[in-house]
C-alpha cells in the first residue's frame, strides 16, 4: 500500500497526486459508456426462445437502450424486407443486409463508441500538461540537482505522462474489443433474422407483412 502511495505521491508533491487522480476518474468517465454498451452485447444461440423475442420486439416499439444488438439488428433487417415486400419492390436481400450492417455499426458507434474514443484521446493532452506544469516546477527550481522541488517537478512530469498513456491504452483495448463484440452481435442478428425467415415464413412471417 505504501508502495503504491508512493508511486502517487513520487518527489513529495501533491501535484503529481491531483494529476493521477483526475486521470484515474476520467479513465473511469470514459468506461461508464462501456458499462451501458454492454447491455447491448449479449449474444445467444439462435433458439426457438429467442426468435419468440424478435417476434415481441417486431409486435412492439423497440427499447434501444435496453434491447440487445443481435435483436435490434435482425429486426432493423426485417423491417427493411417487409417495407420491400409491401412496396412489391425486387428483393436483394445482400444488399438489404449490407445495408442493416452499416445502420446497427453506425448506431453502436455514434451512441458508444465515440464518446469512449473522446476520453481516451483527451488523456494524451491532460498528460502533457502534468508534463509541462512539472518542468515548469523545475526550472522554476534555483537549488542543485538533488533539490526536493526538483525532484517534484520530475514527478508531476514524468509520472502524469505515465498515468495518461497508460489510461489511453486501457480505453483503446476496451473499445477495440467492443467493437469486434458489436461487429459479432450484428452478425449474429443478420443469422438470426434468416433463421426467423426460415421458420415463420408460411405463418408467422407473412402474417406481420401483412399487419
Amino acid at each position: 500500500m505504501g508502495s503504491i502511495t508512493n508511486l502517487f505521491n513520487f518527489g513529495n508533491s501533491h501535484i503529481t497526486l491531483f494529476f493521477g487522480l483526475i486521470i484515474i476518474a476520467w479513465i473511469l468517465l470514459g468506461l461508464r459508456h462501456g458499462v451501458q454498451a454492454i447491455r447491448h452485447l449479449k449474444v445467444t444461440e439462435a433458439d426457438k426462445q429467442i426468435l419468440k423475442q424478435l417476434v415481441q420486439s417486431i409486435h412492439s416499439p423497440i427499447d434501444n437502450f435496453e434491447t440487445p444488438l443481435m435483436i435490434l439488428t435482425a429486426k432493423t433487417l426485417y423491417d427493411a424486407y417487409k417495407a420491400h415486400k409491401r412496396a412489391k419492390i425486387p428483393l436483394f436481400l445482400k444488399a438489404l443486409e449490407d445495408s442493416t450492417e452499416q445502420i446497427m455499426e453506425n448506431f453502436f458507434e455514434n451512441r458508444y463508441i465515440r464518446p469512449i474514443s473522446m476520453y481516451s484521446n483527451l488523456l494524451p493532452p491532460i498528460g502533457f500538461i502534468g508534463t509541462i506544469i512539472g518542468m515548469i516546477i523545475v526550472f522554476s527550481s534555483k537549488g542543485g540537482a538533488n533539490n526536493q522541488l526538483n525532484a517534484a517537478g520530475l514527478g508531476v512530469a514524468l509520472l502524469s505522462t505515465l498515468y495518461a498513456l497508460s489510461g489511453f491504452v486501457v480505453i483503446e483495448v476496451v473499445k477495440m474489443w467492443f467493437i469486434n463484440r458489436a461487429s459479432h452481435c450484428i452478425d449474429a442478428g443478420i443469422k438470426l433474422f434468416y433463421m426467423f425467415i426460415k421458420e415463420y415464413h408460411e405463418q408467422e412471417a407473412q402474417a406481420l407483412i401483412k399487419d
